[in-house]
């Protein structure tokens, strides 16, 4: 109706071939073309190279990938676990007090403070029942140890206020 032209329905959109096949000859030239045809020759796919840090041939202790499916907020790697021997393609490393073997691909490099551990006993224990230490001398004025053992160190600016507080804390003492 825009261009002066009627409707077409779906089936009139193609027009009628001006060339026919017979079906003797549609066959024989459909035959002769897939005789030419040839199938292309399959790709190899190519392995997949696993990423392996150059750290993991020298350090003494591992992370272990969990491969399961995990709980939620589950730490990837577990760990970490001191090396016993290296191969290849696999390291024995000491879980849960046995030796096991695990493939290089599921291995990370522990980067730890204390490199020459002889054991996990000698592990760090960070458990909530150890106290920290507190310095055995006494903290100059300005410098204050908090409950939990780190130094707090008041900007110049508190300190008057800081040494103000201090007299009236001896004061209510002696009281």
């Amino acid at each position: 109706m825009v261009y002066g032209k009627t409707i077409r329905l779906p089936g009139e959109f193609f027009e009628e071939p001006t060339t026919k096949f017979g079906l003797d000859s549609f066959a024989s030239n459909l035959q002769k073309q897939m005789l030419h045809l040839y199938p292309s020759r399959p790709t190899r796919s190519k392995s997949r190279s696993v990423f392996v840090p150059k750290d993991l041939q020298t350090c003494s202790h591992v992370f272990l990938r969990c491969d399961r499916v995990r709980k939620p907020l589950e730490p990837t790697y577990d760990g970490p676990f001191p090396v016993i021997s290296r191969h290849e393609k696999y390291f024995t490393i000491k879980r849960k007090c046995k030796h096991i073997n695990v493939s290089v691909d599921r291995l990370k490099p522990a980067y730890l403070l204390q490199e020459k551990w002889e054991s996990e006993k000698e592990l760090p224990n960070f458990s909530k029942d150890t106290e920290p230490q507190h310095p055995t001398e006494e903290p100059s004025p300005n410098i204050r140890v908090s409950k939990s053992g780190p130094i707090v160190r008041f900007p110049p600016r508190f300190l008057e206020q800081l040494s103000l507080w201090r007299i009236n804390q001896i004061s209510y003492q002696t009281l």
